[in-house]
């Protein structure tokens, strides 16, 4: 079986948008809804993107980076596209369709240009890292496997001690992420409006420290106990024995978006960058291998009965010290 998602979503790995209004994207998502209804556009005039780069004045990689949704799109740039593509203001004053369509992509434009989750540390990442840790922030779920304990549910001494273990005098967690990268990241489940969260952890995770300090697992165990028993996130344990785990690809991240225009990506993260991938073949597979993945872990009960146990298992933190 397959275990719902906080929030009384539908069972399974990948339950429909929520019904309703949909929810204003934020900056990233934003460039990404403008970028693909642009290219949209621009097939359907059966325009490369040499042609519609010479009405911008620019090349063919800039209307690429558009479309992809990877820069900022400024106003005189989206009037000159939307003209090119005869969604000018003339014709919208004909055609309300049309006129929704023109305020709509200006909106976006308009919105893509705004600080994002990540503005105030641009200096500390590359361009392509942030582009991705900020749809992070903006999806509407994230779906994890990792064979330690993910970084949205790291505890600071957990994540400092982990990023610390290859080279303490430059601590650098995977991706190439520094200690206040990771502390703001971490941030995302505490937004107003979080994305909706499902872990799978390798067991071992929660019997290897990175730390000789037991203080700094003891801390993290208590934390994931907590998440456990607020249930605003789903975690779930993968037992050591199970098979499958042996091939598995990881750690990887599936993020996926309330907007149905913005497609659905897979992220990994190796030693010194976070790759992405929006290919649907390789996004259905790791869909697939998550979810079967879920229906071999301990239920989301057995987790948590499982991490307060190893918790009640570590040995005692030292005594507080005597009043004077």
């Amino acid at each position: 079986m397959a275990y719902p998602l906080p929030g009384g979503a539908p069972d399974g790995l990948a339950p429909d948008p929520p019904s309703g209004p949909v929810m204003a994207p934020g900056p990233t998502v934003a460039a990404m809804q403008l970028g693909v209804t642009l290219q949209g556009l621009r097939k359907a005039r059966k325009m490369t993107g040499g042609q519609a780069a010479a009405a911008l004045g620019g090349s063919a990689a800039k209307i690429s980076r558009i479309e992809g949704g990877r820069i900022q799109v400024e106003q005189r740039d989206i009037t000159r596209l939307l003209d090119l593509y005869g969604i000018t203001e003339r014709a919208a004053a004909a055609d309300q369709r049309l006129a929704e369509l023109r305020a709509e992509l200006l909106g976006l434009a308009e919105l893509s240009c705004q600080d994002d989750y990540w503005t105030e540390m641009s200096d500390l990442l590359d361009v392509p890292v942030r582009h991705l840790l900020a749809l992070e922030a903006e999806s509407s779920l994230i779906t994890t496997y990792d064979q330690a304990v993910p970084p949205l549910v790291q505890t600071d001494a957990y994540a400092r001690a982990a990023a610390s273990a290859l080279n303490p005098d430059s601590p650098r967690w995977r991706g190439g992420l520094g200690i206040r990268v990771l502390t703001r990241r971490r941030g995302v489940l505490k937004a107003l409006a979080p994305p909706t969260y499902w872990a799978l952890i390798q067991e071992s995770a929660l019997r290897r420290s990175p730390s000789a300090d037991p203080a700094v697992m003891r801390g993290q165990l208590a934390s994931l106990a907590r998440h456990a028993a607020e249930r605003k996130i789903t975690l779930q344990v993968v037992p050591d024995d199970t098979g499958m785990a042996l091939n598995t690809p990881g750690p990887f991240t599936l993020l996926r978006f309330h907007h149905p225009d913005v497609p659905s990506v897979v992220l990994s993260e190796a030693m010194t960058t976070i790759r992405a991938s929006w290919t649907p073949a390789e996004v259905d597979a790791c869909h697939l291998v998550f979810n079967s993945m879920a229906t071999k872990a301990l239920t989301p009960v057995a987790s948590a009965a499982l991490i307060t146990r190893l918790l009640d298992e570590m040995p005692p933190g030292p005594a507080p010290a005597a009043r004077r």
